[in-house]
């Protein structure tokens, strides 16, 4: 390529450059502006001096700008001048490809012209990389109309490579171009319809909405219109596409369902039988409540086709950031900033849909109330504590599984013939599992990673101990997250010597079931504080009651609580939960 007008003026020449005084570039200009085109002597003039008197001495100057441009530019194929002459008139001429802005040019029409995004991209990135700047920069050029030429031929090019990044799939990039194209020219509707279609292109059809909204306001602001025809047939097409996304594109995201589910068909054919609202499975940790949940969740999917959501939600998560994550799964970009806005927005969103919203280990009602839809969905709440009341809900309390039950799962997990030829032993592991699901799950995939144990060295390995770290894990976690340790309680202000913490270390410590009467004679405290401490464990699905007045500790909590008091022990430490004898 020999001349390059895509920035400053230059010239690539076999044996040096072009002379770089203004005037003599400023004739090589535009003679270049009339490429092959015969310019005359008065233009030039006019060019070369368009801000002083021209001299007298202009024609004679002219003349040494034209012999200084033959000398130094390369002759034509036939050996003869590029510049020729005539009376009055002088003229460039050039071959096909050798102007930068020529070649830009045959790159646009061959990008036009192919099907293939990929060469259509390529195409258009070459002609943009021939841009170094300005067209003719540091030249006054009088033919504005040139100017104006070049650059919507270079918005033709980022436009078409907007197009066809948006065909291959690379979203972001295309519309980053496009973002910057209606920067550069904002009231250009044109380049906003493009963008539009591209996130339209990529199911973003709430985005491109956004984008027409910031375009007629800009319009609006500027020039007192509305959108032209171009943008309002966008913004159609984005309707009509969001209206069948709606019901289309909410997501399928429940966890995997169980296939070795044993049990719980009363609770299931309770949940099942819903036809909508929200029900509440309440449990102590381990017992079970997100697998059945997820059970019964599978089954009613079918009943509500327009989603399915899980989320979980634990301990910490504030309801305004549970929604945040909500409408962000329904792909919502203009996401409300306050608690009650943002809870209007998800009822919306919803609004005439069957959807099921499966919300995990939730700890008090404030976490549901704001996520609760409207009618038509299902809502299913897993917690630890029997208090999360919600008017209206349908209430499972999970127990530990029936003795059956708890051995056909371990039969489930196990699946091989040793599960089958010690039924003794299998009910031992059973009960030292506490009947639970997940210390049975751990239980019987420890004896499948020992292909050389029986189930017999299994159950005295659970009455040694160590086995299961995993379910010691969670209840020791449960434990943390429900009763305060007596540093805390103190500095709350509820430093009652028959608070939790020491209530649970009597359950732990005193032999049977205990009452209230005995929790406080062991504790210090008053009948009253103790009895509030029971019912408050019991809420928290740490204790379980046998009689009115007798409570007691399932097994896997009893060991939680030694091995915690003994950990401490052994670094002289005081004890978390009060302090066990030795």
């Amino acid at each position: 390529m020999l001349f390059h007008v895509l920035g400053p003026v230059q010239a690539h020449l076999p044996d040096g450059e072009i002379p770089k005084a203004r005037k003599p570039v400023t004739v090589l200009a535009t003679l270049l502006l009339h490429a092959n085109r015969w310019v005359r002597t008065d233009t030039l003039i006019d060019a070369t001096w368009p801000e002083t008197a021209t001299p007298a001495s202009a024609e004679a100057n002219l003349k040494t700008y034209i012999w200084q441009l033959r000398r130094a530019l390369p002759p034509l194929p036939d050996g003869t001048s590029r510049i020729d002459s005539r009376t009055g008139a002088y003229r460039l001429r050039v071959g096909p490809g050798e102007v930068d802005v020529d070649a830009a040019e045959a790159l646009a029409r061959e990008a036009r012209a192919v099907n293939d995004p990929r060469l259509a991209e390529q195409c258009c990135a070459e002609a943009l990389a021939l841009w170094r700047g300005e067209p003719f920069d540091g030249v006054r050029v009088q033919d504005t109309g040139v100017l104006a030429s070049i650059a919507e031929l270079r918005r033709e090019l980022r436009s078409g490579r907007a197009d066809a990044l948006a065909r291959l799939g690379r979203t972001r990039e295309a519309v980053a171009e496009l973002r910057t194209l209606t920067d550069e020219d904002p009231l250009c509707e044109a380049s906003w319809a493009q963008w539009m279609r591209v996130l339209c292109l990529a199911g973003r059809h709430e985005a491109a909405l956004a984008v027409y909204d910031k375009a007629r306001s800009l319009l609006i602001a500027e020039l007192g219109t509305d959108p032209g025809e171009e943008l309002a047939d966008a913004r159609r097409v984005a309707l009509a596409a969001l209206g069948t996304a709606r019901h289309r594109d909410l997501p399928r995201e429940l966890p995997f369902a169980l296939p070795d589910f044993r049990g719980r068909s009363g609770e299931l054919a309770a949940l099942t039988g819903l036809g909508g609202g929200v029900a509440v499975i309440d449990g102590m940790a381990g017992v079970g409540k997100t697998a059945l949940a997820v059970q019964a969740a599978h089954r009613l999917a079918e009943s509500y086709p327009d989603g399915q959501l899980h989320v979980e939600v634990g301990d910490h998560a504030e309801p305004e950031q549970l929604l945040d994550r909500l409408l962000r799964k329904l792909d919502v970009l203009r996401i409300p900033a306050g608690l009650a806005d943002r809870a209007a927005r998800w009822r919306a969103e919803l609004a005439g849909r069957r959807v099921l919203l499966v919300l995990d280990d939730v700890r008090s009602a404030a976490q549901v109330w704001p996520l609760l839809p409207g009618e038509g969905a299902l809502v299913l709440v897993t917690t630890r504590s029997r208090r999360l009341t919600v008017p209206g809900a349908r209430h499972v309390t999970l127990d530990p599984l029936p003795r059956a039950d708890a051995i056909a799962l371990f039969h489930a997990v196990v699946a091989d013939w040793r599960a089958e030829v010690d039924p003794a032993a299998v009910a031992d592991v059973v009960r030292r599992c506490g009947r639970l699901p997940l210390a049975i799950r751990a239980a019987a995939a420890r004896l499948r990673a020992r292909p050389a144990w029986t189930v017999r060295q299994l159950a005295e390995r659970l009455v040694a101990g160590g086995e299961l770290d995993e379910v010691s894990a969670v209840f020791d976690e449960a434990i943390r997250c429900a009763v305060p340790s007596a540093a805390s309680s103190s500095s709350a202000g509820s430093s009652s010597s028959a608070g939790p913490h020491r209530v649970l270390t009597a359950l732990a410590v005193l032999p049977g079931d205990v009452t209230a009467a005995k929790a406080a004679a062991f504790t210090g405290g008053s009948v009253a504080a103790a009895r509030r401490a029971l019912e408050d464990l019991l809420d928290r699905h740490l204790v379980v009651q046998r009689g009115a007045d007798r409570f007691g500790l399932h097994p896997l909590i009893r060991d939680a609580l030694i091995r915690d008091a003994a950990l401490r022990a052994s670094h002289s430490s005081p004890l978390h939960l009060g302090g066990l004898p030795s």
